[in-house]
């Protein structure tokens, strides 16, 4: 029942997303290379999933072999969780993966 204004979200947000980003600029030497939609999307990715789950993912290996496009690709697999302990495709995660996955690929 607890309402968050824009400034509680960054707040509270905001230490995290400074966290994701130097584990990224450690676990990726190229990623302050990327464009700031491929960096957004990987920071969006280890801020939502855990830098656990980057560091053995297909994403990270594809990006550490100089495939940017396709580690962007690799955001779209990203889709499932738990409903009725049962795991399944989300709706909402399905859409917002795609979205990041064609602005890391192609831009605005």
């Amino acid at each position: 029942g607890r309402y968050y204004t824009p400034a509680d979200c960054y707040r509270l947000e905001v230490g995290r997303y400074k966290e994701a980003e130097a584990f990224l600029a450690k676990s990726v030497p190229t990623y302050n290379a990327a464009n700031v939609f491929q960096r957004a999307t990987f920071l969006d990715f280890v801020h939502n999933v855990g830098a656990a789950a980057f560091s053995g993912s297909t994403m990270r290996r594809k990006l550490l072999a100089g495939d940017v496009i396709g580690a962007c690709h690799e955001n779209e697999k990203w889709v499932y969780g738990t409903i009725n302990k049962v795991k399944t495709v989300l709706p909402g995660l399905l859409t917002r993966r795609g979205a990041n996955s064609d602005l890391c690929a192609n831009g605005l």
